[in-house]
């Protein structure tokens, strides 16, 4: 586990040995005392960066992708000089949206581990 934990907030993730993982499920959370019991609440999230370059990246090929077809539909231009230009921006969404979610799966058992540590360190236990 790796991450902060202060008065105010908390953020923790699991960091494997010798592995990047830009989707892994970061715990942020804050602590709430009510009645004299110090609770943790928080929620899971990824970091900014890869949700930032995935609507950038997104954005830019569906706009490329409309400007393609509009341009071939404005110019008559046939349709197997053009094809490249309509399917490659599909084909470069696909597999982004593939590689981000084989990064996720990559990922799954991460939320469990992180609650496990996260209640094992409040209960005192191993």
């Amino acid at each position: 586990m790796v991450g902060r934990v202060s008065v105010e907030n908390v953020m923790v993730y699991r960091q494997r040995l010798l592995q990047r993982n830009s989707f892994v499920p970061l715990f942020r959370g804050t602590f709430q005392v009510q009645d004299g019991i110090t609770t943790l609440d928080g929620y899971f999230t990824i970091h900014w960066f890869p949700k930032v370059f995935m609507i950038f990246w997104l954005v830019m090929l569906f706009s490329f992708s409309v400007t393609a077809w509009a341009m071939m539909i404005k110019q008559n231009v046939q349709w197997v000089v053009a094809l490249p230009f309509m399917i490659g921006p599909i084909a470069m969404a696909v597999v982004g949206l593939l590689i981000a979610h084989i990064c996720i799966r990559w990922a799954h058992d991460d939320r469990e581990y992180v609650s496990e540590v996260i209640q094992n360190a409040i209960h005192g236990s191993d």
